[in-house]
């Protein structure tokens, strides 16, 4: 008997943008659309909050039940509070993050808020993954997801 596959949530959080200068809401759309013709299930916001649902519960389970959390940072990421929500509760739970560095954040200063020094840390202290114009950001996370889920599932089970 063949055994059942069971598809991966990738948890995907971005803060929406309020102009077309920085397409986020496009391209985390084309990200999720590449990673689910290679079998790779998405969680989107937009795809798995449904009208009447409670935003927050939705969300934490959301990233409960991924295996990998990818921030899409931007420098509005930091202050979006659902978005700092999200990325607490990823940190918290200890999923994988592999950050995708959309728009880099600008130098430190003394006033920064402490949203933006974790977002920082998690851009500066994780290895990830920066942003191009073509599809090789969509290629080189879909592949390193792919090697991820593959060797958490060679694992032996204690």
């Amino acid at each position: 008997m063949a055994a059942v596959q069971v598809k991966k949530k990738i948890f995907i959080s971005y803060a929406h943008s309020e102009t077309e200068s920085i397409p986020v809401d496009e391209f985390v759309k084309k990200l999720a659309n590449h990673l689910e013709k290679h079998q790779l299930s998405t969680w989107l916001d937009k795809e798995n909050i449904l009208l009447g649902d409670v935003w927050k519960k939705e969300m934490i389970e959301g990233v409960t039940n991924c295996e990998i959390f990818i921030p899409v940072i931007t420098k509005r990421y930091p202050t979006r509070p659902n978005c700092m929500l999200e990325l607490k509760e990823a940190q918290e739970q200890g999923k994988r993050l592999i950050p995708l560095i959309y728009e880099v954040l600008d130098d430190a200063k003394d006033d920064d808020s402490p949203e933006l020094i974790r977002v920082r840390e998690v851009q500066r202290d994780i290895q990830r993954v920066r942003f191009t114009n073509d599809d090789t950001t969509l290629e080189k996370l879909r592949k390193g997801i792919q090697e991820i889920l593959q060797a958490h599932l060679a694992q032996p089970i204690s």
